[in-house]
């Protein structure tokens, strides 16, 4: 069982996972402006969801959202997170897209 940290440089590019794998997001996030990252369902298994704030805090300010996901079975998906607001119809502010392969 591994675990794969991905940053922005690997968005878009295709991870080879083995089923137990799991992978690790760090995304900033702002919640107090109402943006939240949103995860659509996928076959890969949330299993970790922290949100840390920076060593000196100021009033509103953000952080970054750890996102842990878990591969249980094999096959190919894609992991999207949209940065937006629940209740808004307006285009979301980002989009991530993670291709993977689980063997």
């Amino acid at each position: 069982m591994a675990d794969t940290k991905i940053e922005p440089k690997d968005f878009g590019k295709t991870i080879e996972l083995s089923v137990d794998d799991t992978i690790t997001l760090e995304l900033l996030e702002n919640p107090t402006t109402g943006f939240r990252w949103q995860i659509s369902p996928d076959a890969l298994v949330k299993c970790g969801d922290q949100f840390v704030l920076p060593t000196a805090v100021a009033a509103g300010q953000g952080g970054l959202r750890v996102l842990q996901f878990r591969a249980t079975s094999r096959g190919t998906g894609v992991l999207k997170l949209q940065l937006s607001r629940e209740w808004e119809t307006a285009p979301p502010q980002r989009n991530i897209e993670i291709p993977y392969l689980v063997r």
